[in-house]
């Protein structure tokens, strides 16, 4: 599919391209995805994680494995 530059296509904001692999793709995704919701809800971890639909343990995991920064500094 041709990105035509539309602002309208789904895809011209994707933090993915081409190019990469299914899993490098998932994993840019997954990194952009915590990263907002982290942004959002700030020092709220708690909130954060069940946005998410996972448990805090699980977001301190992506947080380090993306080398992320909450607002609490975690």
């Amino acid at each position: 599919m041709e990105q035509t530059g539309n602002s309208t296509d789904p895809y011209t904001s994707m933090p993915f391209s081409v190019e990469q692999t299914l899993k490098e793709a998932r994993a840019a995704f997954e990194r952009e995805l915590v990263s907002q919701r982290l942004r959002h809800y700030g020092d709220d971890l708690e909130r954060t994680a069940n946005s998410l639909g996972v448990s805090r343990s699980r977001l301190y995991e992506l947080i380090r494995r993306y080398n992320l920064k909450s607002e609490d500094g975690e």
